[in-house]
This record gives C-alpha cells, structure tokens and sequence, in this order.
C-alpha cells in the first residue's frame, strides 16, 4: 500500500519521542512491504534526528523560510484587527493556509494515496483542507488528551474539525479513549501503545550513576529531580545524575534550572549530558533512571529503561508514568514532592537487591511493548481501514 506519514511539528535534527515514532514507523511499515512517504513540515535543513530508511521517501516540505506576506509586519497588517481575538484568528489563517499549500504541494507529487497517518490533531486540520487527499486520515494523539486539548484551547474549531475528519483517532493507553469521546462523542477512537525497543543487554545496575532522559522543559518538571537530589546527596555522597537530551528547546526554563543546580551547590553531580545518539549504551551505564514528569503520553525514554532492567521512579500524578509503572513491582511511584522522591532515590541507591528485583520486573513488562508486537497492530489496523 502506499503510506504517507505526516508530522509537522520538529522533525529536523529533533530527538523527542515523537520523532523517534515518526520515524521507527516509516521504517517499519517500510520493512513490512508498504511503500512509505514521510512528510514534515520543518523550518530547519536536513534529515530527521533519527534514522530513517533509505527506501522511505522523505520530504520535507517546507524546508525554508515562510514568504514575505507570511512574516513580520506584511503578516501584522494583513492580520490586523481592532480585535485581538480576531488578530490572533487572522494570523493563524495566514498560518495554516501557506502550511496546508506547501502539505498539498507535497502529497500532489504522489501518484497514489491509500492512506495518511497523521501526527497531531493540527495536522489533520491542514490535511481537511487539502481537495487533492481523499484518502482515509488515522490522527494519532501522542500526549494525554486532556493536556493537548489544554494547550490547544484558542484552536478547538480546529481540533473538532480534525476529529471528524479522521476515520480513526489512536491513543497511547486505553484510560486516554474517554477523554476524546468527552470531546467529540461520535469519534471512533482506539489505544496503541508505543513500542519499545528489546535490549539484548541489561544494566549491571552496580555504577553510582542516576539517569533522567528527555527534553529540558517544564513538562519533564526536571526541578523536582534537583531538588530531590540536593536533600538525598550527603546520604549518597558517591553517586551522581546525569540528565540526557535537548536542553535548547525552552531557553527560560535551562536557564532557570541550570541556576538551581547552582544555587543548590550541586555542580558536578548534577550533570547536563546534552544529546545522545546511544541512548542503550547511557542506559546500561546506568543504576537508577528517575522520570519526574508532570504529564507524558506513553514515555518512550521510561520504557527504554525499563527495557534496559533499570529500577525506575515516577511520579503518581503523571499519566503515562503511573499506568507503566506499578508501584513496588516493576518500579516506585512517588508523590511529586522533593522529600519523596528523595527518599526513593536513597533507598535504591543503598539496596542493590531492591534495584535488581524491580529492575527485573520491569524488563518483563517491557516485553510486551516489543516493537513486533506494536507493528503488527498497526499494519493490521491499516490493512482493516484500507481495504474496510
């Protein structure tokens, strides 16, 4: 079949979790026979963070700056308005109509369309607007509704019209279907998980090493595992944390943690790796993974590392974080305090036995995540809708 998959969010150079899906899809719907068309929509040059095969088409169709009368005081007085709603209203007209005529440029090139996975609700609203797609849209949602739909409260016209534009909705976990059916009733909305990568290694758990991956933003509510740090570190004076992954994404927010680590004397052992493109091998040098996040979807980084046998730490307030992991069996859930999650944190790093036992667990339930499984899910949905 010929597949086209769209993200017009980061893609480019991007090493977030999303575009890790966006691109372990094309390749694994690729592997699996299909012809794959891989489309973003990314201001930046060059190839996605992550790798992609060589017989995935991939096309970035922006790739350049937008137009003159897209930008700056052209955009400003084409948009104006006494009105600031309706400002705001103008300007993301002008938006989405140069994005969807750039998306329409790109699919036009394409012979055949059987279907289009669509990577935000934002996108399917650009591919509703697109005469030359009249192949069935999958929207998949890859963060807990409630929190997109939040974010996306000025844009909810355009949330329902991409709702009903798609002849399915996908979800990370079953608990987030209710939530979309809150929105829109009628919305056939089903869950898939991520998949997760089988390690053929596991950590020796034995380093004094502690390990948070993700981006540095205040989702991730990475002050917490500071401050956590700051109370547990004279009790474990010989072990550090090593925070892996974009730290330019939110230059207020790094700016205000690295001062933290600063005003809490912890330089040097609160370390800022940056990004890696061996996330295993940052894992298995590992002994401990905490995860402090405020929401996720169905964390990727989590799963590696419990996929890793680590003994990993999340909060039970995070959707995401508290469906993986169950408290004392695979992992500790915490209360979303410094205290708590210092307590936690004492408490694998002095007890060996413990990290194995939960580290163990763990792997067994990444297992079910494997990305045969999750792949085999999805290129049946596929087959089901195109040939429905």
């Amino acid at each position: 079949m010929e597949i086209v998959l769209v993200n017009t969010c980061r893609v480019i150079n991007a090493k977030g979790g999303t575009e890790k899906v966006f691109c372990d899809m094309a390749n694994a719907l690729d592997a699996m026979g299909h012809n794959v068309t891989a489309v973003c929509l990314d201001d930046k040059k060059g190839m996605p963070g992550f790798p992609i095969s060589d017989s995935v088409q991939f096309i970035n169709a922006k790739g350049c700056e937008n137009p003159i009368y897209c930008r700056g005081l052209l955009k400003k007085i084409r948009a104006f308005s006494l009105n600031r709603d309706e400002r705001r209203r103008r300007r993301r007209e002008i938006e989405c109509s140069w994005n969807a005529k750039l998306l329409r440029k790109a699919i036009e090139n394409i012979e055949h369309v059987d279907i289009c996975v669509s990577f935000q609700p934002e996108t399917t609203y650009l591919l509703s607007r697109l005469q030359c797609l009249a192949a069935p849209i999958i929207t998949m949602f890859h963060c807990q509704p409630q929190y997109l739909f939040l974010k996306m409260k000025r844009n909810m016209e355009e949330i329902e019209l991409a709702l009903r534009s798609s002849k399915l909705i996908t979800v990370l976990l079953p608990r987030y279907v209710s939530e979309v059916k809150n929105l829109y009733s009628d919305a056939s909305v089903i869950a898939i998980p991520n998949a997760i990568p089988s390690f053929e290694k596991v950590s020796l758990l034995n380093s004094k090493k502690i390990v948070c991956v993700g981006r540095l933003a205040e989702e991730k509510r990475v002050e917490l595992l500071i401050k956590a740090f700051a109370i547990a570190a004279n009790k474990i004076p010989d072990w550090n944390v090593e925070f892996w992954g974009e730290t330019n994404v939110d230059p207020a927010y790094r700016e205000k943690i690295l001062q933290l680590v600063e005003d809490l004397n912890l330089q040097g052992r609160f370390v800022f790796c940056g990004v890696t493109n061996d996330v295993e091998n940052v894992l298995e040098s590992a002994a401990i993974f905490a995860f402090p996040s405020v929401f996720e979807g169905f964390p990727l980084a989590l799963g590696e590392a419990m996929a890793k046998g680590l003994p990993v730490i999340g909060c039970k307030d995070c959707a995401g974080s508290n469906e993986m992991i169950e408290d004392k069996v695979n992992g500790l859930l915490v209360e979303p305090t410094p205290n708590d999650l210092a307590n936690a944190l004492i408490s694998l790093a002095k007890d060996q036995c413990l990290r194995q036992e939960l580290g163990l667990k763990a792997r067994e339930y990444a297992k079910g995540y494997s990305p045969e499984v999750i792949w085999s899910m999805w290129n049946d949905l596929i087959c089901k809708i195109v040939h429905s």
